[in-house]
Order: structure tokens, then C-alpha cells, then sequence
């Protein structure tokens, strides 16, 4: 038998950058292709053609909270197209075409995202101890022995490096337990404000759809990350496994 997935439609955002008016735009016309989309939103994967990955799903939901839809009306389906595989093959048949939703956005919430001018006077300048920046990224980009997507290796001074996809199971895609979670942010205090970050968006809205899971109530999310701070190049650099080097250390 061939089934999909009864309750979830497909949102394809393959977004190239969070610019506030064409992102609200962009959101604003998948979803009002959904039927019933006041409803509920399901979310199995950002686009038909990839297998679920849990950093993409983050990012959709990211931008729907930035963006003030109703949040309780969100599910995410743990495990993705992975999961419902298990049971049922997907069908790659089209749907009957359904009435448009009525979706309208609203203007970007604040407290959600942060730039680099932020970045740089609270974290490398002001060393502000409330403020914790997670770098999201594997381990060999965090440290630069790996250079991929961007100019140069290493990460924004003072940055902390917790993978975010290690709360995820690489096999079945399901995330890993919140107890095994909170262990994965156990350095980082529920009282602080956190700034997360990667190269794309993708992993540091993960991180943060895994702060938020996990009761943390101050979490944004630096937008443009890595890819902002590398390319400015005039912007201080670290590499290595430690937050600070030598040349930054007090």
C-alpha cells in the first residue's frame, strides 16, 4: 500500500537568507497554498525532493515564531519522512488541488535574532558574562581544520561549541531525549541570554528550537552566522578548540 502522510503538506522554503520582508513574503505564499492551514501546520520536511532533516525543519519553525504565527498550532513530526517510512512508503503523486489558506505575518518579533554589531560589543569586546554564544557547528568547522562554506576556518571569539545535531539520532532522525539533551547544554545557564550560530541558519535554529524545548526563555539567533562574521574579514577570528586564544584572553 502507498500512503503520505494524511495531516502534513509540504512547505518548500529553500531560503537563501532570513531579509525580513522577502522571508515574511516568501512564508506568507507556501503557506497559504495549504489547505487548512489556520488549522494546523505539520511539518515533515522543507522540501518535497529532501529526506526530513531536523535542521531544516528547525528553521521552518524558527521563521514562523520570528514571524508571529500561532505557535501551539505547530507540530513537528519527530523523525520526518525517515520515521513515517518505517510504516508507509510516500507516494510521490500529486494532491488535489485544495482552497488557498489565509495566512497573513506579521512583523519580526523582537528578541528573536541578533547582528554582528551585537555580537561583537557583548560578546568579543564586552565579555558580558549573561550573555552565552554557542557556535553550532561539528567540531573540525568550530575549530577550523575544516573549512567549508565560507572563507576561512575557526569561529567568532568567545563562542562555545555545542553541536546541535548531537541531539538528534543520525540514524532514525528522532531527537535523542530531553534529559540526554540538557545534558548537551549543561555549561550553559537557563538565566543567561544565548546567541546561536552556524553558517547557514539551519543548525543554530536547531539549537534553538532545542534551548526553547528545554525551558530556556532568552534564546536568539544570530542572523547571517558564520557566513556574516567570516566574509566581513576585518572581524577577529579564532581557531582551535578553546573559546579564546592567547590573543584574546585577559
Amino acid at each position: 500500500m502507498t500512503t503520505s502522510p494524511s495531516s502534513c503538506e509540504t512547505v518548500e522554503l529553500a531560503l537563501g537568507g532570513m531579509s525580513c520582508a522577502a522571508c515574511a513574503a516568501r512564508i506568507e505564499k507556501q503557506l497559504n497554498k495549504m489547505p487548512g492551514v489556520e488549522a494546523a501546520v505539520n511539518f515533515a520536511a522543507e522540501r518535497a525532493h529532501v529526506r526530513f532533516d531536523p535542521a531544516l525543519a528547525s528553521r521552518v519553525l524558527f521563521l514562523l515564531d520570528l514571524y508571529g504565527f500561532n505557535m501551539t498550532r505547530v507540530k513537528l513530526l519527530d523523525g520526518g519522512t525517515v520515521g513515517w517510512t518505517g510504516f508507509n512508503e510516500l507516494t510521490k503523486a500529486r494532491s488535489t488541488p485544495k482552497a488557498p489558506g489565509k495566512v497573513t505575518l506579521k512583523a519580526p518579533a523582537a528578541g528573536r535574532m541578533t547582528g554582528w554589531t551585537e555580537v561583537y560589543r557583548r560578546v568579543v569586546a564586552g565579555r558580558d558574562p549573561q550573555i552565552t554564544l554557542i557556535d553550532a557547528r561539528p567540531a573540525d568547522m568550530y575549530d577550523g581544520t575544516r573549512i567549508q562554506h565560507s572563507v576561512q576556518g575557526g569561529h567568532i571569539p568567545g563562542a562555545i561549541n555545542i553541536v546541535s545535531l548531537q541531539g538528534v539520532d543520525g540514524q532514525s532522525q528522532q531527537w535523542k531525549s530531553l534529559e540526554e539533551i540538557a545534558a548537551l547544554y549543561k555549561a550553559v545557564g537557563k538565566d543567561r541570554t544565548v546567541i546561536t550560530y552556524c553558517h547557514d541558519g539551519f543548525r543554530s535554529t536547531l539549537a534553538w528550537l532545542q534551548l526553547k524545548a528545554l525551558g530556556y526563555t532568552d534564546v536568539r539567533v544570530y542572523n547571517g552566522g558564520w557566513s556574516d562574521w567570516d566574509r566581513t574579514l576585518t572581524l577577529p577570528v579564532v581557531k582551535g578548540s578553546k573559546p579564546l586564544d592567547a590573543d584574546f584572553e585577559l
